[in-house]
């Protein structure tokens, strides 16, 4: 089976977004014992280079997810620009220390039970502050570790049939499946691309307050860039690549006019490699997560002949509206640093204060968090972005979507919210929607892209959704407020509330919001 047999894809669409409950009855694992990997991926036996210097403690935004004032940090360079990169893009953040320390380490980007199957490599030009070479970013020790000397951006853009030109950088962002599936099983796969989403949300941030203009790669030959990196086939795999680039230019955007590459070829120019870990990992019977393994060898790329480079936007459709102008937004917003370390996802039991929310604040959070992003599936991002009003000072509560590109919100025709809240919600609990300000939703159209991308469909689309996600998540912490993604929806309910059409849109991220309460909780940040 190939990436263009859908039957795969349309399987895994409909298991893990409607009947979720059915794919985790099929198993899961238990947190705790001896088949629960480390939290933290350590390469041994390789030269690392430690990064330089202490990572700037006020980085600023340049505009994209969480303005600030003041002027951008691109007066970094080489060692100290790498440093900041990487430390706040997936860096270690801070350790939770108390009665619910049950999940003591914390990253910038959220994961769920802070499992963090994402790992980080970086594909390093002579000038970007280390040698040239391939490298894996260890963050709990913020250094790399090299795994291949020299120059191999020219061979990614070969397998992304693309063009690199001037780009410092290249991140691999890969799913090391088994840091999820030993608990999630079939169900991992979702959570895998919901985290590479994230994380390329923050890359992207991350870079602009640096100066650094990114471009997200969801379409790549799959085998020569899994080999380049050494990892193990079937157990973690690259989700998507960021170039980035000093200058403004977006020439390594558009598809290279050289001849089409076929994946298994490429491969073969590459020496083998083998990454050796440290600590304990004893991964289980491969069938306990035999659907994630699927989906992962089904969504494969072997040629660049096989590419599409756009994808339809999601229709809207026509139905009977109420406009409602936002206010304006809070003008001063705190460094993209700063908003970062306090982005929090709320505690265990997630069931915030019941308080109003200003109206502007909620203008703050979802203001343009819709603004395009370069990459090679078209104008990303793609989700409409639906909301649950329940406690917002100066706003109806109700039923909404945001007008991309605008002060708009469109309130859609729906029942009382706190019936609408009773019908959506799951048992057993694991947030409390009645007392959020407000609940966002994520809605993307599988069934087109389906078509036009295959069964890579899924993990393009999710990891698109992702990417917004994590600017909500980046404005709530600016804002003082949790936003908790929480996959646990009642998904075909929401879909009639939202009058989505039958079968062709599906909600890819729940983002509860809401203010944390005091929960005798120590959270020291990690200080370099």
């Amino acid at each position: 089976m190939t990436n263009s047999d859908i039957s795969v894809g349309a399987e895994y669409w409909q298991l893990s977004i409607h009947d979720w409950r059915e794919i985790l009855a099929l198993g899961t694992g238990a947190e705790g014992g001896p088949d629960e990997p480390p939290k933290f991926k350590v390469l041994r036996g390789r030269p690392d280079v430690p990064l330089s210097g202490t990572p700037l403690l006020d980085l600023e935004e340049a505009g994209g997810g969480v303005p600030a004032t003041g002027p951008r940090t691109q007066d970094l360079e080489g060692p100290d620009e790498l440093t900041a990169l990487l430390h706040y893009s997936f860096g270690f953040s801070r350790v939770v220390l108390g009665p619910a320390d049950i999940w003591p380490h914390h990253r910038f980007v959220a994961s769920a039970r802070c499992f963090f199957p994402t790992e980080m490599y970086v594909c390093a030009r002579e000038g970007s502050g280390v040698p040239a070479g391939v490298y894996h970013y260890d963050p709990l020790h913020h250094r790399l570790v090299l795994l291949r000397e020299g120059d191999w951006t020219g061979l990614l853009a070969q397998a992304s049939g693309t063009r690199f030109d001037g780009a410092t950088y290249v991140l691999a962002l890969t799913s090391m499946f088994w840091k999820n599936a030993f608990r999630y099983r079939h169900y991992s796969y979702r959570l895998c691309a919901q985290e590479a989403g994230l994380v390329s949300g923050n890359v992207l941030a991350v870079a602009e307050a640096l100066g650094l203009h990114g471009h997200v790669h969801y379409q790549f030959l799959d085998e020569p860039v899994n080999r380049l990196l050494g990892l193990s086939p079937g157990t973690e795999s690259t989700m998507s690549l960021v170039a980035l680039r000093p200058d403004t230019s977006d020439a390594h955007g558009e598809p290279a006019p050289e001849r089409e590459q076929n994946g298994e070829l490429l491969a073969q120019e590459i020496p083998p490699l083998t990454q050796d870990w440290a600590g304990p990992w004893r991964q289980s019977d491969r069938e306990a997560w035999s659907l994630t393994l699927g989906m992962d060898a089904n969504s494969m790329l072997e040629s660049t002949g096989a590419f599409t480079w756009h994808v339809p936007p999601v229709p809207s459709g026509d139905r009977h509206t109420t406009p409602v102008t936002l206010p304006h937004a809070p003008e001063r917003r705190m460094p993209l640093s700063e908003a970062l370390r306090r982005r929090h996802s709320g505690e265990i039991m997630f069931n915030p204060l019941p308080e109003d929310m200003p109206a502007a604040t909620l203008a703050g959070i979802v203001r343009d968090v819709q603004s395009p992003y370069p990459s090679d599936t078209g104008p990303t991002p793609y989700p409409r972005l639906f909301m649950i009003v329940n406690a917002v000072d100066g706003i109806d509560p109700g039923l909404y979507e945001a007008v991309p590109g605008t002060d708009t919100l469109e309130q859609l025709p729906s029942r009382p919210v706190p019936e609408l809240l009773e019908e959506l919600s799951v048992i057993p609990p694991s947030v409390n929607l009645h007392s959020a300000n407000t609940i966002l939703y994520l809605v993307s159209d599988h069934e087109s892209a389906l078509r036009r991308l295959g069964n890579r469909s899924y993990r393009v689309l999710t990891q698109d959704a992702g990417v917004v996600a994590q600017r909500v998540s980046t404005r709530c912490g600016s804002l003082g407020f949790a936003a908790r993604i929480h996959n646990g929806l009642a998904a075909e309910a929401l879909e009639r509330a939202l009058g989505l059409p039958e079968g062709r849109q599906a909600p890819l991220f729940q983002i509860v919001v809401g203010r944390r309460r005091n929960n005798g909780q120590y959270e020291p940040e990690i200080l370099f």
